[in-house]
């Protein structure tokens, strides 16, 4: 329950800087549009994100990724070390020619 009521949080402060922001009050757009183009790129994202868990389950990009996001901020706060040196460390035994890789 608390997961919700901090996304609504987080989304009506997104939409309160929208309103505040500089390059909005100067483009041609009104702030009710451009807050509701905001609004339907969340939903987009959380269908997106719901879909992609539906049909690849914990297989996605979508999941995976979040997940290695948690994994490098978790890195960062109790392991600073390998956060800022996992940068140099690869995972491929060789590299190719440009997109080529090999394990």
């Amino acid at each position: 329950m608390l997961v919700y009521f901090l996304f609504v949080i987080y989304f009506l402060i997104c939409t309160f800087f929208i309103f505040k922001s500089k390059q909005v009050s100067q483009s041609e757009l009104s702030k009710k549009t451009i807050v509701f183009l905001f609004s339907v790129k969340v939903i987009a994202g959380i269908a997106t994100s719901l879909v992609s868990y539906q049909f690849f389950g914990g297989n996605s990009d979508h999941i995976l990724l979040n997940n290695l996001g948690i994994e490098e901020t978790n890195n960062l706060f109790n392991k600073p070390k390998l956060f800022f040196t996992d940068i140099f460390i690869s995972n491929y035994d060789q590299y190719g020619t440009i997109l080529e890789s090999g394990n």
